[in-house]
């Protein structure tokens, strides 16, 4: 165990039975807004959960996933992955705003959550009306792509095409 202190102390521990890593805090709202905002995400497409995985080790295999030394923290990987998975619905947004065209995947592989629930997903409120286990609707994503091939565009995007 690893008592580690910030503004929110964190405790960081392996499980002993399944080897998963853990960090543990208490009174974090942000916390947990964040948990239920990627759990939502995890639930609309079933290869979020392993692309990011792939997307976390890899970072990790290269030294670039521990916010502690300053390099990428597991949720801005996270928050990249799926940014990567819903950024052709944000083309139009980006064109008009910025400029600049962008690539990702097309057909997007997730909606834009806080677009279609607002109220749900919105950054203040009390974290007492969140249900961090709630299931969300069914959506059907018309991308086919495998994990190997959004993997391969997630590392395209952010070398070569993303500004």
């Amino acid at each position: 165990m690893e008592l580690i202190r910030a503004k929110v102390p964190i405790l960081k521990f392996r499980d002993a039975q399944t080897q998963v890593d853990v960090d543990l805090n208490c009174n974090n709202a942000v916390g947990i807004r964040n948990t239920h905002l990627l759990n939502s995400y995890s639930q609309l497409d079933w290869r979020v959960r392993p692309l990011v995985l792939v997307v976390k080790l890899w970072a990790q295999h290269h030294n670039i996933n521990n916010a502690k030394n300053m390099t990428i923290s597991s949720y801005s990987l996270v928050l990249m992955v799926i940014h990567y998975l819903q950024i052709c619905g944000l083309k139009i947004v980006i064109l008009a705003y910025y400029g600049v065209g962008t690539e990702g995947v097309e057909p997007p592989v997730l909606p834009c959550l806080q677009k279609i629930f607002p109220e749900k997903f919105r950054a203040h409120g009390p974290v007492t009306n969140i249900s961090v286990t709630e299931k969300m609707p069914t959506f059907t994503s018309k991308n086919t792509f495998s994990i190997g091939k959004l993997f391969h565009g997630f590392l395209d995007h952010y070398a070569n095409k993303f500004k």
